[in-house]
Formats: structure tokens, sequence, C-alpha cells
């Protein structure tokens, strides 16, 4: 479904008019969708979620995915967290809800993976949070964030 979804994105309407797609017409489901893509757990739907999270433009399908990523953290050959650094780096200062899930998935990635590369992207990451130009709750949640990766070290 969720290629499907990306086939359909890609897709040039001109000037006909066409009936919503599924996606479109069932957002409910949709969100439930890419809640859902990260708790496969395999290497076909990280690669996937990765390639969403990087072409994605519609904001409630980037929370939804990220908010998925919160709940599992599996990412073998670090495309997410890549992904994720992509996404970090363009998320308006203005959306600290979705900052917020970006530390949530990041640390559960971290969490999950348990290697210190992973660790040393998700501390980077986490830095970029901590900048003067975001909300203050967002620096304290990505410093709070910061720390528990820290322990996770120890």
């Amino acid at each position: 479904a969720s290629e499907a979804y990306i086939s359909q994105n890609n897709k040039t309407v001109g000037n006909t008019r066409e009936d919503l797609s599924a996606f479109k017409a069932n957002p409910a489901d949709l969100e439930s969708l890419f809640a859902q893509l990260p708790l496969y757990g395999t290497r076909y739907t990280t690669n996937l979620t990765a390639k969403l999270l990087k072409n994605e433009k519609n904001s409630f399908i980037i929370k939804c995915i990220v908010t998925g990523l919160s709940k599992d953290g599996y990412d073998p050959d670090g495309e997410i967290l890549k992904a994720l650094e992509s996404l970090a780096g363009t998320v308006s200062s203005k959306n600290p809800a979705l900052q917020t899930n970006i530390c949530d998935a990041v640390f559960s990635i971290c969490r999950f993976m348990g290697r210190p590369a992973y660790n040393k992207s998700g501390k980077f990451i986490l830095k970029n949070f901590m900048s003067p130009a975001n909300d203050s709750k967002v620096r304290l949640y990505a410093r709070e964030t910061l720390e528990k990766i820290s322990a996770l070290e120890k």
C-alpha cells in the first residue's frame, strides 16, 4: 500500500478532474498505515520509510511516519536516521510537535540499534534542536533526550 501511495503521489494529472484516491479520501486509514509501517521491522520497510521521509511534503504524513518510528527503532543500515537528520534540518521551528516527535524517533532508533555510530548520529540531530532559534520547550526536550542517549552508553 505504501508503494502505491508513492506511485500515486508521483503522478501528474494535467487539466482533468480525477476522483480522490483512497489515500486522500480516507486520511484516518492512511495515518494508521504510516504509523504501523516501521513496526514491520524489515529492510524493505526501513528503506521505504527512509524514502518517504526524504520525499514526502505532506506534514500530516511525515508526522504519522515519525510517530510510528518512535514505537519501533529498527534501522539496520542507518537510512532512517539519515532521513531524520535531513528532515530535522528542514522542519520549521514553528512546528515544535514534529521536532519533539523526531527526538523520540531518534531515541528509539539509538536505543533499539545500540551501536555507537547510531548514538553519534542521534546526538548530532538532537544538538541541532538545541539551537536558540527553536522553542525553549524543544531545546529542553532535545537536551533531555540527549541525556537519555548518553545514559544508554554507560
